[in-house]
């Protein structure tokens, strides 16, 4: 059976060793007896329509026997017509097909078999291909010549070159079959089967011989991406959670990150833009990052602890070099690194996991780890040298946990510690060290310590105490508190003032449920609500579990306070909290959601010495969410002063700014393209899960994509008015849109036959496991069924390959593997493994439906049981013929590669090269090639191949033993993409991507500007742009490379580069005061520090009559020139698209114009 829509296939119809492209097919196998259609209707179940007064049933010998008899040509389901009374009257395709471009000097085939009961009056089957190049051409000449009148079943086949019908390059047709009959209806009807349509392209080139020693240098050595190709990353900011943050001690502008989905990220203004500080032609490192520390003297230089060591950097942090593991033993991990403010070639290393939140919790009985993380623990290591050595200092316990280390910055010799002990103090320099136990502190241990310095005389120490929740009879009292020291921890000043909150007048439910969680957990004991809120008294002076405390360098009373109730035991009202008078009076100074936009309590919180009122909160995309709602999820994770009083905290996934001292909290991740529009550019500091994009929406350029927690995206064009070349995205479903929308998005697919009709399943939260439609690209959405139901909103089970039948709609596929790809690991593991009940019994494989995504069958006869199928590919010539692709199991099933040719009915192995255990991806192209990427963790066979014979043979193109993906571009099939993935065998080197403007002859590494190259989840080539390739990555959202400059020698420049490289620090900065922002400098192309480099332009007479225009250019530019007569109306274009040179350009005006006006305009080439 074969009908289908837009084809590609390899085949022998022409010459041997020419492909052709079969752009229409049709055998009508796929529609259902008895389908009609009437006037310009598709018949559904194919891709013909009945035009322009024609009509259509679908028979077979059941219901029209003599036809059947008659007409032998047919293949067993077949049309039959009738005509109106209109002259073009037609079958043709549902819709214009689209095809790799062609030049009109390249052959057809055009056949169908047709059954005329009675001599007709007027011939039919003529063809009207009406080719086009891009919608342009036309609906060109009708071929009348093999149509015919007579009775009886014919045969029809038109041959000939593309140029019969039109002279230029083709890329599109929407063919029509002639079955008027003078603008009469047909005495009897008209028969029709197996419609094929068929392109030639030109002689199938040889596939290039593999560069061999190329290959064998990457298995063995690290390779740099080439400069020519850089990764523009785009979507939401931040959405996520950041686990560490630092400062620069040198620079306020310098800041960096640690991300929990693993990447992290530097600025060097501020926050307006991030770059990765990753290793991008490494494996993904640094990892694990616990600590980055910079110089007080010189800002350049820093160190950073992770989990393999230390590494140290000379250029504020943009790249960091490896200087050795000092723990060689078992690489464990430490909590504090600090630099001595007078001596940056001093450092101190403090053991411990201190600020691994999610698993380091207080209770009464002291530090308590759900897990060690493999965490060091008992001794402080101190360096001389910067960094490049280290000696061990012992304590005492042996489990010392350590939570921060000052050096007073008056005498570099007394340097302090904290850790669930207690302080203690060195006065030689760290060598020794005592417990300090002044007078007025708390015995609770520290939870944080800080510093005040004035620059003179005055230090003070901070003390922020692990709070604690004792049980005296049915009172709950509250201890702990924040303490100052003026005289390096002889006495102590209690700051706690007022801190305290009244438990019994606050009225919400999840912050008294929150408070609940705490008291319990400390106490170790668990109790319902009702339980707990009838045994113990509501306390009347109680506080949070804090965890952090700022204080402003240039204000010693003003200090702030923060406290993670998401992930430790900690509670609501506020997510900052601070004292601006030195503990007298406290307040929450952050403060989101419904509780505090609604006033509630407000009785209460008016009668305090001190509390704001309202929510002072502004964020990006899950604004709506936060402000309709009570937040007891947001848990702020840190809280920092930098140098200049700014603080800086994250919270609702998002990393929060405040300029003037609490008063009012901004987040500093995304820009709005204007107020109002939900148009988001993201600066960079992405901790999005990039799972999954979808390329096929009918409108180049604009696509879907599709992530983790945060919902379904679409581009838009409006990113210019961020900054130029900036890309926005839109969110469809997630925090904008509603309560109940889907978040976690695993596989997304449209209609071939209309790419407004969207289908996608999430993999975790709201939606998991559902079948979800929109019939308006995306925009709304509804749910058709649940093909699989399991357990918890916070499970995981990843869904693959959503495809629909390009011939029938009602046909949808998608499968699940029985292992998943595991960035952490780099291996294959349970998919669904996270289920909170442990099961995992339901089926894994392949569902389809036939009923439009109402029901699911599993689909598997064939295919080895316990199998993985990972990925599938239906073919575009025949979508009865789908492969799959078997990855190797995480319990140690190999893998392999099917297919079927009746619709999943059945299963056989197709022969691939021997030694591979994984397939991980399989792709047809329109040309007939289909593209495998293979391999796994361990093994040594994989790579990436190409097959020009349905499968029947495989050449290897790509050499490296894992691969995740390998993909040909549709607008230029000698643009292949390849996904490299961590390979034991050669040492986990060179992940990441790779591209080919050559067919596979020369290949490039392109990882600049992404700090994930093991995290690739997805890549592929724009179906339109052969110069575009696109990208999601684990932990960094989404990604877009332009590869023109892999033609051109050119790079194209991106706008945060060019910024970097003039040492610009703000977008809106006019640094030579010219009128300029650093926005149009770089459109214009000139110095920002000179305003002389700006666009010159002179205008002097030419000889005899007219005017010489000479204005400077820069590359990669595009200039064009107006004329007026008018200085205030009537301008009109005189040139345009202009290319800049890096030189003057003259334009001659050779009229007599002594009253005319000219203006340059510049824009991005």
């Amino acid at each position: 059976m074969m009908n289908s829509g837009l084809i590609g296939i390899c085949c022998t119809l022409l010459t041997a060793q020419i492909y052709a492209q079969v752009i229409w097919s049709e055998d009508f196998e796929g529609a259902v007896l008895g389908e009609t259609a009437g006037n310009n209707q598709t018949l559904a179940g194919t891709v013909v329509q009945t035009a322009n007064t024609g009509s259509g049933i679908i028979v077979d010998a059941t219901t029209d026997a003599a036809a059947a008899s008659a007409f032998t040509l047919a293949s067993g389901r077949f049309l039959r017509l009738s005509t109106g009374d209109n002259a073009f009257t037609a079958l043709r395709s549902s819709s214009t097909l689209t095809f790799s471009q062609l030049s009109s000097t390249n052959a057809y085939i055009f056949s169908f078999d047709l059954y005329i009961p009675s001599e007709l009056t007027v011939a039919v089957g003529d063809i009207q291909p009406r080719f086009q190049l891009n919608g342009e051409g036309g609906n060109g000449p009708t071929d009348f010549s093999q149509a015919t009148l007579s009775a009886g079943q014919h045969h029809i086949e038109y041959t000939g070159l593309i140029s019969d019908f039109i002279e230029t390059d083709v890329n599109e047709a929407h063919p029509f079959i002639g079955i008027d009959q003078n603008a009469a209806a047909l005495n009897d009807y008209l028969y029709i089967d197996n419609i094929h349509f068929e392109l030639a392209a030109e002689d199938v080139s040889p596939l290039p011989s593999l560069d061999t020693a190329w290959f064998e240098t990457l298995k063995s050595e690290v390779v740099l991406s080439t400069p020519l190709v850089k990764w523009q990353h785009f979507g939401p900011g931040m959405s996520g959670y950041i686990d560490k943050f630092w400062i620069n001690n040198g620079d306020p502008n310098c800041m960096y990150d640690q991300l929990d989905m693993g990447n992290g990220h530097v600025t060097l203004n501020r926050g307006e833009y991030w770059h990765t500080y990753k290793d991008t032609d490494g494996n993904g490192l640094p990892g694990g990052i616990t600590g980055i520390e910079f110089s007080y003297q010189n800002p350049d230089f820093g160190l950073m602890m992770a989990k393999e060591g230390i590494y140290s950097t000379t250029n504020r942090g943009l790249n960091w070099d490896f200087i050795l593991d000092i723990e060689t033993d078992n690489s464990q991990m430490h909590s504090v690194l600090t630099v001595d403010p007078n001596n940056d070639q001093v450092w101190y290393i403090g053991a411990g996991q201190h600020w691994m939140i999610k698993s380091t919790h207080w209770t009464k009985d002291g530090l308590h780890y759900s897990s060690d993380g493999n965490y060091s623990a008992g001794y402080i290591r101190k360096s001389t040298d910067g960094g490049q050595s280290w000696i061990k200092i012992n304590f005492p316990q042996g489990d010392e946990d350590f939570s921060k280390i000052i050096v007073d910055p008056r005498n570099s010799d007394t340097v302090y510690a904290s850790c669930q002990y207690g302080l203690f103090k060195s006065s030689d320099g760290g060598m020794n060290w005592t417990q300090v136990s002044g007078g007025g502190l708390t015995t609770n241990p520290p939870r944080d310590l800080e510093y005040y310095y004035d620059g003179g005389d005055e230090f003070l120490l901070y003390y922020l105490a692990v709070t604690g929740y004792e049980i005296v009879g049915s009172d709950i009292q509250t201890t702990g508190g924040i303490y100052r020291s003026a005289d390096g921890g002889t006495s102590w000043e209690n700051l706690t003032g007022d801190l305290g909150i009244d438990m019994s007048q606050i009225s919400s439910w999840g912050y008294r449920d929150k408070f609940r969680r705490a008291v319990l957990w400390w106490n170790k004991l668990t109790m319902s609500y009702n339980d707990f809120y009838t045994a113990y008294n509501e306390p009347t002076n109680t506080f949070s579990q804090f965890t952090r405390i700022a204080v402003d360098p240039t204000d010693k009373n003003r200090i702030y306070l923060s406290h993670n109730y998401k992930h430790d035991y900690a509670f609501p009202p506020g997510n900052i909290w601070m004292t601006q008078n030195g503990g007298t009076n406290w307040y929450a100074a952050a403060r989101e959601g419904q509780y505090w936009v609604n006033g509630v309590d407000s009785d209460y919180w008016n009668a305090r010495a001190i509390q704001p009122m309202g929510a002072n909160v502004q964020m990006a995309h899950v604004h709506r969410e936060h402000y309709e709602h009570d937040q007891t999820q947001s848990g702020p994770r840190f809280v920092f002063c930098n140098q200049l009083g700014e603080v800086y905290t994250c919270f609702a996934q998002q990393m929060m700014r405040s300029t003037d001292h609490g008063e009012s909290w901004m987040q500093i991740d995304d820009d709005e393209t204007y107020s109002g529009s939900g148009h988001w550019v993201g600066r960079g500091n992405s901790n999005l899960p990039g799972e999954t994009f979808c390329l096929e929406t009918g409108t180049p350029g604009t696509y879907l994509w599709g992530s983790g927690e945060h919902g379904l995206w679409r581009n838009t064009d409006d990113g210019d008015l961020v900054y130029p070349g900036a890309i926005a995205v839109e969110q469809l479903t997630g925090q904008s849109i509603s309560d109940n929308s889907a978040l976690s998005i695993s596989t997304i697919a449209t209609d071939p036959q209309n790419r407004n009709r969207v289908y996608m399943i999430p993999f975790r939260q709201d939606y998991r496991g559902e079948l979800l439609f929109s019939d308006d690209g995306g925009d709304t959405w509804s749910s058709i069924s649940t093909p699989v139901s399991f357990p918890g909103s916070n499970d995981v089970l990843d869904f693959r390959s959503l495809m629909i039948d390009h011939q029938n709609a009602d046909n949808i596929y998608f499968c699940i593997p029985f292992s998943e790809w595991e960035r952490w690991s780099g291996n294959f593991v349970n998919n669904g493994r996270q289920f909170g009940d442990g099961s995992d019994d339901f089926p894994h494989g392949i569902y389809k439906s036939t009923d439009g995504g109402l029901s699911f069958s599993m689909i598997t006869n064939g295919l080895p049981a316990g199998c993985s199928v990972y990925r599938m590919a239906m073919d575009p010539a025949d979508s009865q013929t789908v492969f799959a692709a078997l990855n190797e199991t995480h319990n140690g099933q190999a893998g392999g590669l099917y297919k079927t040719v009746d619709g999943g009915a059945n299963w056989q192995p197709v022969s691939i090269p021997a030694g591979i255990r994984s397939v991980n991806n399989v792709k047809f192209h329109s040309n007939g090639n289909i593209y495998m990427a293979c391999g796994d963790y361990n093994g040594s066979t994989g790579g990436g191949y190409v097959s020009q014979d349905g499968g029947a043979s495989w050449h290897l193109l790509f050499d490296m033993p894992y691969l995740r993906y390998f993909e040909a571009s549709e607008a230029d099939p000698d643009v292949i993409v390849a996904c490299v993935q961590n390979n034991t065998t050669v040492s986990r080197r060179n992940p990441g991507a790779y591209v080919t403007i050559d067919g596979g002859a020369n290949w490039f590494k392109i990882n600049n500007r992404h700090g994930q190259p093991d995290g690739i989840r997805k890549i592929q080539p724009d179906p339109h742009d052969p110069d575009v390739l696109w990208m999601c990555l684990h932990g960094t959202g989404f990604f877009r490379a332009d590869i023109s400059g892999l033609r051109t020698g050119n790079p194209p420049e991106l706008f945060w580069d060019w910024m970097l490289g003039q040492e610009t620090m703000s977008m809106f900065a006019d640094a030579d005061n010219d009128g300029f922002d650093s926005r149009q400098e770089y459109i214009i192309g000139s110095d920002p520090a000179n305003h002389a480099s700006n666009l010159t332009l002179a205008l002097a007479p030419d000889s005899g009559s007219g005017n010489r225009l000479t204005f400077g250019s820069a590359e990669n530019r595009l200039y064009s020139i107006d004329i007026s007569e008018d200085l205030t109306e009537g301008w009109s274009t005189w040139w345009e698209k202009i290319p800049g040179t890096g030189e003057p350009i003259e334009i001659v005006d050779g009229e007599d114009a002594t009253n005319r006006f000219y203006r340059v305009q510049v824009t991005l080439n």
